[in-house]
């Protein structure tokens, strides 16, 4: 939402991106964890410049945390998707057997090949502990129990 300051003549507008209710947020998703009272502080203590200022760095810090996560998300991937592939070789399993052996000997997770909410919760836990995305996550998930029920 922008906020449009003008001087008292009105001739100069000033263009503010900022929003005081929102910089929490914004600070948990550039540096993982909410600002501490100290930071909180400070921000309540600067102008309207040097909030704007302090609010795009947040916003860069955000998009490099994101970016970073992708990055380390399909890294992960391409690790899973080996393994996966020699488990099924090895193994001389489908996919999701070999998905459900890999759980179970990595992590003591037991997962059904039946749809149960603890199966899903199972399967989720299973790949998050992988590295991978939440998006890719629920694409397996999906195709995991594709007749499973939200």
């Amino acid at each position: 939402m922008w906020r449009i300051i003008t001087d008292w003549l009105g001739e100069r507008m000033t263009k503010y991106t900022f929003e005081n209710e929102l910089v929490s947020d914004l600070h948990k998703d550039a540096r993982n964890c909410r600002p501490t009272s100290g930071f909180m502080a400070m921000w309540n203590d600067l102008n309207d410049d040097q909030k704007q200022e302090c609010w795009d760095n947040l916003i860069a810090e955000m998009k490099l945390s994101q970016e970073q996560e992708t990055a380390s998300a399909n890294a992960a991937l391409a690790v899973f998707k080996t393994d996966l592939a020699l488990t099924m070789q090895t193994l001389m399993k489908d996919w999701k057997g070999a998905l459900v052996a890999m759980a179970r000997h990595r992590e003591n997770i037991v997962i059904d090949s039946a749809w149960s909410a603890e199966n899903n919760q199972n399967l989720e836990h299973f790949l998050w502990k992988q590295g991978l995305g939440f998006g890719k996550i629920d694409e397996i998930t999906s195709k995991f129990f594709p007749n499973r029920i939200l």
